[in-house]
Formats: structure tokens, C-alpha cells, sequence
């Protein structure tokens, strides 16, 4: 089995009781802890023979690079097993170098965007920008099918809408 949506684990090792999150809302049946560790992850993909692991850059003012990094020490620790993807806000200034950086120096094979949680126009020209270098790469980019909260949505989505 190959899981292509995966997210990086919150903790290494071990996730402090003050640091637990666990999210009631996620599932219908029970809830689920929000901060996990490797070995959870681990666990949780023992019969996955190779996942697609990822973070999502939310931050609308700056590059983290420590999400990338953080990406690909994970992936790093079982190359067999797992896959990194980057992530960037395509409207941050710097978002372009650090797909690079991800890509050449982290090794990570994809692009993890995320319009409706990141809150940018997936048809603006920022975005648009990173498709192209996705294309010339030869990055894939798995979209969220998800829409944007009605306050946020730019205006030309909502002509789309159908």
C-alpha cells in the first residue's frame, strides 16, 4: 500500500502531557491525538509499504525553512519507507529560493500546497508561478479538494463556484 497524504509527526520522541492535542472532531468514532512521535507514526504505517510525508506553510509573512528541514530529517531516518514533500507559501517573498533549497539541497520530490488552509488564490499569479516550476522540475503538487471559508475566498473563485 502507498499513502500519498501524510503529515510529519509533531515530536521526535515523546510528546510532553502539556504539549498533548487530541482533536475530537477528526473522526466520527473516537479522537485523535493531533501531536504524535515517529514511533507513532511508525505504528500507525506498519503495513504501508511507502508514504508521502509533508508539512504545510502557513505562514503568510515569511519562509519557515525549518518546516522543510524538518520534512526531511523525517524522511531521512527511513529513505525505503517514506517520501518528503516541501512546502511553501507561494505568496511569501523568498518562496521560490526555498522550493529550490527543498528540492536541490533537501531532496524532496513534491510540493505540498494547500490554498484553502493557506488562504492564497490557487489561479493567482503566485501560484501559478509555482506550478510552472513544479512543471520544469517535475514536482507533483497534491491539491486539497477543500474550499476556501466563505470570509476568505477571493472573489474570482466564488465565479467558478457552480
Amino acid at each position: 500500500m502507498i499513502d500519498i497524504h501524510s503529515h510529519v509527526p509533531t515530536h521526535r520522541t515523546f510528546v510532553p502531557e502539556d504539549e498533548l492535542v487530541v482533536n475530537s472532531k477528526w473522526r466520527p468514532d473516537r479522537p485523535v491525538a493531533a501531536t504524535t512521535t515517529w514511533d507513532d507514526y511508525d505504528a500507525a504505517f506498519a503495513d504501508v509499504e511507502l508514504s508521502v510525508a509533508f508539512t504545510i506553510a502557513r505562514d503568510r509573512t515569511q519562509v519557515d525553512s525549518a518546516l522543510n528541514d524538518a520534512v526531511a530529517e523525517f524522511v531521512a531516518a527511513a529513505p525505503a519507507r517514506r517520501m518528503g514533500f516541501l512546502s511553501i507559501h507561494p505568496e511569501v517573498p523568498g518562496a521560490e529560493d526555498e522550493l529550490e533549497r527543498a528540492r536541490t539541497d533537501l531532496g524532496l520530490t513534491g510540493i505540498k500546497l494547500g490554498p484553502n488552509y493557506q488562504v492564497f488564490d490557487p489561479l493567482g499569479p503566485a501560484a501559478l508561478r509555482v506550478y510552472e516550476l513544479a512543471e520544469k522540475h517535475g514536482l507533483p503538487i497534491p491539491l486539497p479538494p477543500g474550499r476556501f471559508p466563505r470570509a476568505r475566498r477571493p472573489a474570482a473563485l466564488c465565479a467558478h463556484r457552480s
